[in-house]
């Protein structure tokens, strides 16, 4: 144990002066000779083994370094390929993107030709004669089964629609020259109709077995007959004759009926007014009664006479120097609340000026009233007709919903009862509130500045009466 010690501190203490005589640059040689010999044979040992190890360092440095700068290299390059790898990834993404976009536009494209093709069948069918259904429907069930979005089969969907153009071609050239065959109609109110069918282009036409009606062909797509809007009688004839000989003249819908149907479902202005409901007629009530006050105050305003300064001095003087005799004739020309007025102070003129305008403000203030009679019935009614229009609205969506609660949802035909009231009452209401409370707002003005125009000349009364007082004193 004390020989391992021994041998590790003869190691350390060699170690440590080869690692002095290196740092202090001393000659190994010089420090040797002052060391006993064994350890001087250690330093000597260790400092071999130093420059053996140095060498074998050096050495194999050179190879390391060799391969180190080769390492760096192929780094290099394989830095350079990455960047290269990832620039094409860049531009094959970016490609995908836009090949992703123009599939999107391509698609989109395709379903917009699908729907314009697919809405062509549809109204090519809704054209289609009921009496036609023999020579086209095999044709059309054909086609249908084609251009069945589910069957995931592009070209034959659009071989499908290829077949219906050419198809509705082929009607076109039979109906060109127009084309009459037996078959039927129905009317607005439900009743079918036996008689011949004109078939002129895309309109249709059609006369009954009697001769006695014709009309225009709606084509509805899924009903049993075609529609019919019986026209009056000399366009009916014109139908007749055409049906009978092949020529002539007739009318033509360019809407195909959807505008005579529309003109004909709008009624007159009773019609409109009954859809309205026991509301609509109270709302009428009390705008034709906001119509009568209105004329009515129209005629009192028009008939207001406001006399001018002059004439109400001429009136004082006459009064003052003559008598009040001499003043009656030309007051009698002022007509209205402005006579009255100065009669008032024609009268009073030989009191003092405080109580003779006192006295004439009094008339002023008694006839206002009846200047502004009939007004508050022009406010309630401005107020109170847009809410009998609501309450119109509500009794109108609780008819509508009590025949929804009867026939569904699916049946408008049988709503518009309701919806109907509950539009109408509300158009109504905003009628005769807006006008009525125009005229209000109009009458009120009106009668303020007639009161100013009273006062007025109840004020240059006095004051040519003061005038002429002091002029005598």
């Amino acid at each position: 144990m004390r020989e391992r010690l021994s041998k590790k501190m003869t190691r350390s203490l060699s170690a440590f002066a080869v690692s002095f005589l290196l740092f202090t640059g001393l000659q190994p040689a010089m420090f040797a000779q002052d060391l006993p010999e064994e350890i001087s044979g250690l330093v000597e040992s260790s400092l071999q083994e130093y420059l053996a190890l140095e060498q074998s360092i050096a050495t194999e440095k050179t190879p390391l370094v060799a391969r180190l700068s080769e390492l760096e290299e192929s780094n290099l390059k394989l830095r350079s390929e990455v960047e290269s790898y990832r620039f094409l990834s860049q531009q094959v993404i970016a490609e995908i993107e836009e090949l992703g976009e123009s599939g999107k536009s391509v698609t989109s494209q395709i379903e917009y030709v699908r729907s314009a093709l697919d809405g062509f069948l549809d109204k090519f069918e809704s054209r289609i004669n009921i009496s036609e259904t023999q020579v086209y429907m095999d044709d059309l069930d054909a086609i249908r089964a084609k251009v069945d979005p589910d069957s995931q089969n592009m070209q034959a969907e659009f071989a499908g629609y290829a077949d219906a153009m050419r198809l509705s071609l082929q009607r076109i050239s039979r109906n060109i020259g127009g084309e009459v065959f037996s078959g039927k109609a129905i009317d607005s109110e439900g009743r079918i109709h036996n008689g011949k069918v004109l078939i002129f282009g895309p309109a249709g036409y059609f006369q009954s077995e009697d001769s006695k009606q014709g009309g225009v062909l709606k084509y509805d797509s899924g009903a049993i007959e075609p529609g019919i809007t019986f026209l009056p009688d000399a366009q009916g004839a014109q139908i007749g004759g055409f049906v009978e000989t092949g020529s002539g003249e007739l009318p033509l819908d360019s809407t195909l009926g959807d505008a005579l149907a529309l003109q004909t479902s709008k009624g007159d202005l009773m019609t409109h007014l009954k859809q309205g409901g026991y509301v609509g007629f109270i709302i009428l009530a009390l705008g034709l009664i906001a119509g009568v006050i209105s004329l009515l105050k129209l005629s009192d305003l028009a008939g207001f006479y406001t006399p001018a300064a002059d004439q109400v001095a001429e009136i004082s003087r006459l009064a003052r120097e003559e008598s009040t005799a001499a003043a009656q004739g030309p007051l009698k020309e002022v007509k209205g609340v402005a006579g009255d007025v100065l009669a008032t102070g024609v009268r009073n003129i030989n009191k003092n000026a405080l109580l003779l305008e006192e006295t004439m403000l009094s008339v002023i203030l008694r006839a206002k009233p009846r200047m502004e009679r009939y007004l508050p019935f022009l406010a309630i009614t401005a107020a109170a007709s847009p809410l009998l229009g609501l309450l119109g609205t509500v009794v109108g969506l609780i008819k509508t919903f009590a025949l929804i609660t009867l026939y569904g949802a699916g049946t408008p035909n049988a709503l518009s009862s309701g919806i109907s009231e509950a539009l109408i009452t509300t158009e109504l209401g905003l009628m005769v509130a807006i006008p009525t409370l125009i005229l209000h707002g109009l009458f009120s003005r009106l009668i303020r500045s007639r009161i100013v125009a009273l006062e007025q000349t109840a004020f240059d009364f006095v004051e040519s009466t003061k005038l002429e007082i002091s002029v005598g004193e």
